[in-house]
């Protein structure tokens, strides 16, 4: 852990079983978000043309300017450095694209899909591929709850509770929301985890009913995941 010693639980499980993996993955991630978005962003917009060199490197110094900005204060572990690498793409490439594009909405949408947003299709259909795997609807997408509440780790402030007929996870705090207030691009925050976690309790089972009632990004207090047995 980064600040004085880890708990266990917030390891992340590669670290756990496979030493160093997690480190190389983040870094071919960091490589082939440059790379992709800088081969078809340069193609794409004419006020990018030719300007491959530069927007790369806008990038990786941007990246690598808010990584050490931000490390002391949110990288408290080894999950949280993960999210913060990935808040770190975000507001790299949001600043680089920005003065040439001069079109925030547009920005932000390319940001969300380099973020995973054009595979919220494939997500979709997983999503909806597990209601021939699992005869309880509700115990599957509880399940979900679970694993989403350890994937944030500690860097987000969360609270599940679990019942035989109803489950929520409430996130008080999420990580990227607070990195990209500091940063002065609160906006950011429905770009990533907002636009992705979502799609997992779009439910496709009978009797059930989940979604997201809540979010830090769309100016709530909190993040609200829930699940509830229906008639």
């Amino acid at each position: 852990m980064r600040n004085g010693g880890t708990d266990d639980r917030n390891i992340h499980w590669l670290d756990r079983r496979f030493p160093g993996i997690r480190l190389w993955l983040e870094d071919k991630n960091r490589e082939w978000w440059i790379k992709g978005l800088v081969q078809a962003r340069c193609k794409q917009y004419h006020q990018l043309e030719r300007r491959e060199q530069q927007l790369r490197s806008l990038i990786e110094h941007g990246y690598v300017a808010s990584m050490q900005q931000y490390s002391r204060q949110y990288a408290v572990d080894e999950r949280a450095e993960t999210h913060l690498q990935v808040a770190a793409l975000a507001l790299a490439t949001h600043k680089a694209l920005l003065p040439f594009l001069r079109d925030e909405q547009e920005v932000l949408r390319i940001v969300r899909e380099h973020m995973g947003g054009r595979t919220e299709v494939l997500l979709r259909l997983l999503q909806a591929a597990t209601k021939f795997l699992h005869r309880d609807g509700y115990v599957a997408l509880t399940a979900r709850l679970r694993g989403l509440q350890t994937d944030l780790g500690s860097g987000f402030a969360s609270q599940l509770e679990l019942g035989s007929q109803e489950s929520s996870l409430t996130i008080k705090r999420c990580f990227y929301h607070s990195v990209f207030v500091e940063a002065g691009q609160p906006q950011l925050a429905a770009t990533c985890c907002c636009s992705q976690d979502k799609v997992w309790f779009e439910t496709a089972f009978k009797g059930v009913e989940a979604g997201r009632s809540a979010a830090i990004s769309s100016g709530d207090s909190c993040c609200r995941f829930f699940v509830r047995r229906v008639p």
